[in-house]
């Protein structure tokens, strides 16, 4: 991590779709989490495997810190009493030590929940199976320090059995999540409370081993439960300009017109831009892929690169398709005029 003039280590606010490792946005964590005295510190450790291990380290002496150990988190742990946000920030930001990162600890005495996607953000932005998780779970997301990767964090408590399988881990406990600050843009800044997603998620991903839950990728089975993809309407039952005046009157007008008109101001790239715009479009056209497509190509977010091959397909139908995978809701005449989209 390089330090400029002033001693103050660099950061980012606004990552690219993978963002460089030494990006982290230090004043954008949930206010909650700083009043918890669970910080450590990171480094990068060469393992005997040849790889490169993320070593925690406890800020007030640049020690290892134990992050199994719930008594080192406790006020009466005398050696490990500075594990408060402010401490680490002041190491992390200030000193010159060898230092990499933030990290935040699950014990067993708190109530939070981390759960780590791996593998799922790319230059098209974010792969339909994490965007169901993250949809579900709708507490603090950010990106890992790859940027290639994303960590949730939520309060609830996990159900028995394993914690990992695949691209998916859960923890509540005897873990630390190195963490960022760079939000995803359209997930609450907030840590909430589980809203029956935990559960659901994990029978989904991690418990079983069935072949037809597998979260390898598998985006069909993984986003609709199987099966293909949510058929788009035969003809359009709205005409383009009725639902665009429905959709500017929404409850939630102001997130779709911004994107309407162009404006990505909040999302980390225009990709993310592109696919919060088709979500919203997928809503309102009932997943009418065509009238998604036309629609669009009349939006500010309209660029070349919406026709652009991507494979077997351009850019526009891999995003038009993330859309019809993730949004589980349609617009229908018995939705009030002030419905919210999302």
């Amino acid at each position: 991590m390089t330090t400029n003039e002033s001693g103050v280590k660099d950061m980012a606010s606004n990552p690219p779709e993978i963002a460089p490792e030494t990006a982290i946005n230090w004043y954008n964590f949930p206010e909650e989490l700083k009043h918890v005295d669970q910080w450590v510190c990171w480094r990068y450790i060469e393992r005997g495997d040849g790889k490169s291990g993320k070593l925690p380290i406890n800020p007030n002496n640049g020690e290892p810190a134990d992050v199994t150990d719930p008594a080192c988190f406790q006020p009466h742990c005398m050696a490990c009493l500075h594990h408060d946000y402010g401490t680490v920030e002041e190491y992390g930001k200030y000193t010159e030590s060898p230092t990499d990162g933030l990290g935040f600890v699950f014990t067993t005495d708190d109530s939070y929940v981390g759960i780590d996607l791996d593998d799922c953000v790319d230059i098209l932005g974010i792969d339909p199976w994490a965007l169901r998780i993250i949809n579900e779970v709708d507490s603090y997301t950010e990106y890992s320090p790859s940027g290639t990767g994303l960590h949730i964090i939520l309060k609830g408590a996990l159900p028995n059995g394993n914690v990992r399988r695949g691209n998916v881990e859960m923890y509540e406990c005897d873990r630390y999540f190195t963490v960022t600050g760079r939000q995803v843009s359209f997930t609450p800044s907030e840590v909430i409370s589980d809203n029956g997603a935990l559960e659901s998620l994990h029978n989904a991903f991690i418990a079983t081993d069935s072949d037809d839950n597998r979260n390898d990728h598998d985006e069909q089975q993984i986003t609709t439960g199987g099966g293909d993809e949510p058929a788009a309407a035969r003809s359009d039952e709205f005409p383009d300009d009725e639902l665009l005046s429905k959709a500017k009157q929404a409850r939630n007008s102001e997130k779709f017109t911004q994107l309407w008109n162009g404006d990505t101001t909040g999302y980390p790239s225009q990709s993310e831009a592109d696919q919060a715009l088709c979500n919203h479009l997928a809503f309102w056209t009932a997943h009418n892929s065509d009238q998604m497509d036309r629609l669009f190509r009349r939006s500010g977010l309209m660029r070349a690169k919406w026709d652009e091959q991507r494979g077997t397909r351009t850019y526009g139908e891999l995003t038009i398709s993330a859309a019809l995978r993730t949004v589980d809701n349609n617009y229908s005449p018995d939705y009030r005029s002030n419905q919210d989209s999302n």
